[in-house]
């Protein structure tokens, strides 16, 4: 049930996704597009979604969530502790290869923050692993 949510969230930015990143090869008319969505009514009430990401990234936020709900839902699902450490491993260095090569967000200081704590997870998961091998 609780999947809905992001769906419902990407369902609603993707109806308007040509207004949050305007394709315009030459520029002309970008800036009056951009100014026209800040305005939107259809915009305006999603903007938490998307706000804080560059525009090609409108739907970043749905991919975050589901990241959340991978580290929440699918580690509980393995057996034993280091298989675990093990698993959480790969999907925290996946996600911050991925944070790494897209810089998601409009400010680079949120970009190195956000690389930051993933590397601040990875290690957390390694420690995991290593305390856990017999």
């Amino acid at each position: 049930l609780y999947q809905c949510v992001p769906i419902m969230f990407l369902k609603l930015l993707w109806d308007v996704s040509d207004r949050l990143n305007p394709m315009d090869e030459a520029g002309v008319g970008l800036v009056a597009a951009l100014q026209a969505a800040s305005t939107d009514p259809d915009i305006i009430p999603l903007r938490f979604l998307f706000r804080g990401y560059r525009r090609q990234y409108w739907y970043w936020e749905v991919v975050e969530t589901y990241r959340r709900m991978a580290f929440i839902s699918i580690l509980t699902l393995v057996d034993t502790a280091p298989k675990r450490a093990i698993l959480g491993f790969l999907l925290c260095f996946s996600s911050t290869v991925t944070y790494r090569e897209m810089s998601p967000f409009k400010l680079p200081s949120t970009n190195v923050m956000n690389i930051v704590s993933q590397c601040q997870l990875l290690l957390t998961f390694l420690m995991a692993l290593l305390l856990n091998t017999d």
